[in-house]
């Protein structure tokens, strides 16, 4: 067997959409923590990709086609200011084509506050494409702008314990 093949066999397929280098690492580091869902004693192969890549052209297209079959797409958020500028049109365009079932998606808001605007203009429209596949989401919020670690804790708390996740 092939090496490709083989990782092929044993890792699991995940997508972070992030605002910041910082978020997508800490993101990184919660899901390195957490087995997939879909297969308990695999790896997650993950590809990352910034929100301003998301927006139109080639880099679309490619991120669109790479990540069709993840089982898990998240969108991280750890700036406050970038909370109206998450990639919704090609979140529209990937829920619509993806070829996974089981897909979740796990919003997950560092540093954001918790306000009632952030859950009228992006959480109520992420849990409506959510439905609209049949996918699951889980929403995870620290409201500290810190360092993260509270982030980290948080978050891998969450998952351990969330059914959707973890089968």
């Amino acid at each position: 067997m092939n090496d490709e093949l083989k990782l092929q066999m044993e890792s699991a397929k995940a997508v972070i959409l992030y605002d910041c280098i910082e978020t997508m690492l800490e993101t990184n580091e919660i899901l390195a923590c957490v087995p997939p869902r879909s297969r308990r004693d695999a790896e997650w192969t993950v590809n990352s990709w910034r929100f301003d890549m998301l927006e139109q052209g080639i880099e679309a297209e490619k991120a669109l086609e790479e990540t069709s079959d993840v089982e898990l797409i998240i969108l991280a958020i750890g700036d406050a200011g970038d909370v109206w500028d998450w990639p919704e049109d090609w979140l529209r365009r990937w829920v619509a084509g993806h070829q996974t079932a089981n897909a979740t998606l796990v919003v997950v808001l560092a540093g954001v506050p918790d306000e009632v605007q952030i859950e009228l203009d992006l959480i109520a429209p992420l849990r409506g494409l959510a439905e609209w596949q049949d996918m699951r989401i889980l929403v995870l919020r620290d409201t500290t702008p810190s360092t993260g670690r509270l982030v980290r804790a948080t978050a891998s708390m969450a998952i351990h314990k969330c059914p959707e996740l973890t089968g």
